[in-house]
């Protein structure tokens, strides 16, 4: 697959799952007629908008691409912000597990969900680690991975800032 292709399948697939989390809990709690519960909606929020700060990078990723001129300073910047922003509303969640009375099974299911928010998180921010499987197992087992794009955007930003 080459890479506008790529990146319009991950622009359409992270937007849409950052929207499609948010519906489906919503659709989920009423269907099944269950109270709202902070316990497994903050990790599907904090979920969504990490998806969909993705899907806008790839979007401004293949702008960039399709040969427009970007300043990606400014881009830079918003993005280390939101690398912020992120790390603290994935802390907050600890605030909200604390304060919350919950099932067992809500319990499971938000930290299931936080912990992916965690890897996504780390998967933009830090480090790829969206490979395919047995790719994914090689790096895991050498300890080896690559840095996310945004990683390399925000370390190339500041070093050009010095």
């Amino acid at each position: 697959m080459n890479v506008k292709n790529e990146l319009k399948e991950l622009i359409i697939l992270e937007g849409f799952s950052g929207i499609s989390f948010l519906i489906l809990y919503m659709i989920w709690i009423r269907k099944f007629q269950l109270s709202f519960s902070m316990v497994a909606f903050y990790p599907i929020l904090c979920c969504s908008i990490i998806l969909i700060q993705g899907s806008i990078f790839w979007g401004i990723t293949l702008w960039g691409i399709n040969g427009r001129a970007l300043n990606m300073e400014p881009i830079a910047n918003i993005y280390r912000l939101f690398r912020i922003i992120d790390g603290g509303i994935l802390i907050a969640y600890i605030v909200v597990l604390l304060g919350a009375e919950v099932t067992e099974k809500r319990l499971i299911f938000g930290i299931a969900v936080y912990i992916f928010s965690i890897l996504e998180y780390i998967n933009y921010y830090y480090v790829r680690l969206s490979y395919p499987l047995f790719e994914f197992m090689r790096r895991l087992v050498k300890v080896n991975f690559s840095k996310s794009r945004i990683a390399r955007l925000l370390e190339n930003s500041a070093r050009l800032r010095r």
